[in-house]
C-alpha cells in the first residue's frame, strides 16, 4: 500500500499481519519518527512486535513497547474480561492509567464465563485481583461472575472490598445451565471470601450472592445432622444477612 494516507482506513475485523491501519501507521511515525526508509510493510512488522532485522532505535523489541493506543485498539477486538487480562498481561510496568486505557472503560459487568474455560480454568488469584484493580473494580462492577474459575481461593476478590455499586455476585464457578457440581471440589474459601462480602453488605446495592454449591452442601449435611454451627463463618453470613 502506499504510504499516503488518502482516506479514512477502514475498521479491521480482526488485527493480524498486513492488517495493520493508517492511523497506526501516523500513531508510530509521531511516536519513533523512524527514517524514510523504512516503508510501511516494515512499520506494520514493527508495530506488531515482529522480530526483525532494523538499525533504527525506534524498533520495539517486546509488545509492550508498542503504543498504548494501539494497544487499546487491538484490546477493543476482545471479549470484554480478555481486554483486562491482556492489559495486565501486557508488561507489570505498565501505570494503573496505562492499563485502564487498554482497558477501556465501560465495565459494568465481569464474566469470566465468556473467557475461553481452559483459560478460566488456569486463572489465579493474582490474575483476579490485577483484572480487578486494572478495572478499578471497586467503583464500577455492578455484577461479577466467576465462571470457570476454579483455581481461585478467594483472596484475590480483596480490590472489591467496600463497594458500593456491587449488585450480583456469582460464586457457584459453573456457566448457566450447567451442574453446580464441582469435582474435585474447588478451593475457593469461606473464610477468605465471606469477609470480604461482610464489607460490601448494606452498603449499597448489593442483591443476590451465588454460594458455592460446597458451601451449601456442607451447611445442609450440618442441618440434616443436628450439628448448626452457629459460629462457623457461613452460618453466621447466613444469619445476619440471608434469614
Amino acid at each position: 500500500m502506499s504510504s499516503e494516507n488518502t482516506g479514512a482506513a477502514a475498521t479491521p475485523a480482526a488485527v493480524s499481519e498486513g492488517d495493520i491501519s493508517d492511523d497506526y501507521l501516523k500513531n508510530f511515525h509521531r511516536t519513533c519518527s523512524p527514517s524514510k526508509d523504512n516503508d510501511d510493510r516494515s512499520l506494520k512488522a514493527q508495530l506488531q512486535g515482529l522480530n526483525i532485522n532494523h538499525d533504527d532505535n525506534c524498533s520495539p523489541r517486546n509488545i509492550a513497547d508498542v503504543p498504548i493506543e494501539a494497544m487499546k485498539h487491538v484490546a477493543s477486538f476482545l471479549a470484554v474480561p480478555s481486554r483486562a487480562l491482556f492489559a495486565v498481561a501486557l508488561d507489570k510496568n505498565l501505570s494503573r492509567r496505562e492499563c485502564q486505557v487498554i482497558a477501556g472503560n465501560q465495565w459494568t459487568t465481569l464474566d469470566f464465563g465468556t473467557v475461553e474455560k481452559s483459560l478460566a480454568e488456569k486463572l489465579t488469584d493474582d490474575h483476579i485481583s490485577a483484572v480487578l484493580l486494572c478495572i478499578d473494580s471497586v467503583r464500577t462492577i455492578k455484577t461479577l461472575r466467576l465462571a470457570n474459575c476454579i483455581n481461585i481461593t478467594g483472596v484475590g476478590l480483596a480490590p472489591l472490598r467496600g463497594s458500593r455499586v456491587m449488585e450480583h455476585i456469582d460464586l457457584s464457578l459453573v456457566p448457566d445451565h450447567t451442574s453446580p457440581l464441582l469435582d474435585p471440589v474447588p478451593p475457593i474459601s469461606q473464610e477468605l471470601v465471606l469477609p470480604i462480602l461482610n464489607t460490601i453488605m448494606g452498603r449499597g446495592r448489593l442483591k443476590v450472592i451465588e454460594f458455592p454449591k460446597a458451601w451449601r452442601n456442607h451447611a445442609r449435611e450440618l442441618e440434616l445432622l443436628q450439628r448448626h454451627d452457629e459460629h462457623h463463618p457461613f452460618n453466621q453470613f447466613l444469619n445476619l444477612y440471608m434469614l
